[in-house]
């Protein structure tokens, strides 16, 4: 679908390439900035995936990976992805709205690059119709 293909690739360019006037904040802003856009970006998509099965108002990603497991929907998720699903659910509005929430600036590191491959393999996959979605 096209209108979903627009809508990673605007989530992609946001995190990697960064908008210019991101960068006339500190550098505590930034990575929350980050953050906040994986966070939303990964729900999204967990979101899509899983259309036609109930996901309601949940916005937890950990929470969101069980209800799909529940479902018998298959989210392709890397073990990265998995394994740090608790610390992005905590990425939300809190890190983005919250004036005193400061994420962890390495593990934003370490977690932007499974982000990214994520959105990568959905956005190709989605138009190929390979992963059924």
């Amino acid at each position: 679908d096209e209108d979903f293909l627009n809508f990673i690739s605007l989530y992609v360019k946001e995190l990697v390439l960064m908008e210019p006037d991101i960068r006339l904040f500190d550098d505590d802003y930034r990575y929350n900035y980050v953050a906040f856009y994986l966070e939303q970006a990964l729900e999204k998509c967990i979101k899509s995936i899983s259309i036609g099965n109930d996901m309601g108002a949940i916005n937890d990603i950990d929470v969101l990976i069980l209800k799909a497991k529940e479902m018998n929907v298959d989210l392709h998720l890397s073990i990265g992805l998995q394994n740090n699903a608790k610390i992005i659910s905590l990425w939300g509005e809190d890190a983005l709205y919250e004036l005193q929430h400061k994420v962890d600036k390495e593990k934003v590191k370490e977690v932007l690059p499974y982000v990214e491959e994520y959105l990568k393999m959905i956005s190709k996959n989605v138009y190929k119709r390979e992963l059924n979605i």
